[in-house]
């Protein structure tokens, strides 16, 4: 199976709450599958039955907003087959390099198998701008400004972390202390 998360910057209330994954088929961009995005995490999971994980497979996600789609973009790499993984590790980061396109820049040329997050890259207060804990809505905005800092230059802020694991998978684990 494979499942594919993604996430967007606050959708106003009268925009669309669903979101498309599209891949090539028959050299013509395919929707298989519809999501609705949470209105608090701000995410949407795909999930596919049945991935045929041997073969590298394009993808995009396409949002319509204001009449037009838009599209963010990538390659859903084939899984590993060699004795050895690459994995890259991110950890402990307070944001005293904030922006870190140094570092996403840097990761990407080491071209890991698999990415993981362990969590706590985050914290409260993360680049100096404070810490919002309620009310729930704007303290979400507050969470999601603080995973942003893993964009590229070359990328909108809401790709956020998950921009250093495109074009490769990507595993990220929750905070547990948050209060």
């Amino acid at each position: 199976m494979l499942k594919l998360t993604a996430l967007f910057p606050p959708v106003g209330e009268a925009d669309l709450r669903s979101v498309r994954l599209e891949i090539p088929r028959k050299g013509k961009w395919t929707s298989i599958s519809e999501e609705s995005i949470d209105p608090l995490s701000r995410t949407a999971t795909f999930r596919i039955p049945n991935w045929d994980a041997a073969e590298s497979t394009p993808y995009r996600v396409v949002y319509r907003w204001e009449g037009k789609n838009h599209t963010w973009a990538g390659t859903i790499r084939s899984e590993p087959t060699g004795a050895t993984l690459k994995l890259g590790v991110f950890s402990c980061d307070n944001g005293y390099a904030f922006p870190l396109t140094r570092l996403v820049s840097n990761a990407k040329i080491h071209d890991p198998d698999l990415v993981f997050f362990a969590g706590d890259q985050i914290y409260e207060g993360y680049g100096g701008f404070g810490i919002t804990r309620e009310p729930a809505d704007l303290a979400m905005l507050d969470y999601g400004s603080c995973s942003s800092a893993w964009q590229s230059e070359e990328t909108p802020w809401w790709c956020t972390d998950y921009e250093a694991a495109l074009p490769i998978g990507g595993l990220r684990l929750p905070r547990r202390d948050r209060r």
